[in-house]
């Protein structure tokens, strides 16, 4: 069995830059393009690490999430970071469109 088949929710594809702010001592707030969303997370490129475990807030027109970083690894020149969502949102559609 795949491992995206054991996922609790899926995963659909988003395409929305975002910016993402570290919330810890030496704050730094980088650009970046979310690329996939759930109702527990994000997944999203930057041009920087951030490291595992930090807290941020990803900030989307009007819109803004907080969440932990569960990992960020070197993908195609980017870096891609895996965010578990402070507040799970229920609402998957609604922030589906938003990213899109």
């Amino acid at each position: 069995m795949e491992n995206a088949d054991r996922r609790a929710q899926p995963r659909l594809p988003a395409e929305q830059t975002v910016q993402v702010t570290a919330l810890a001592p030496g704050e730094i707030s980088l650009i970046g393009r979310v690329v996939q969303v759930s109702g527990k997370g994000m997944r999203f490129l930057l041009d920087a690490p951030i490291e595992s475990g930090t807290v941020v807030q990803v900030d989307f027109g009007d819109a803004q999430l907080s969440g932990e970083v569960r990992y960020c690894h070197p993908e195609d020149g980017n870096f891609a970071v895996g965010l578990q969502l402070e507040r799970p949102t229920a609402s998957l559609p609604n922030l589906i469109r938003i990213l899109r």
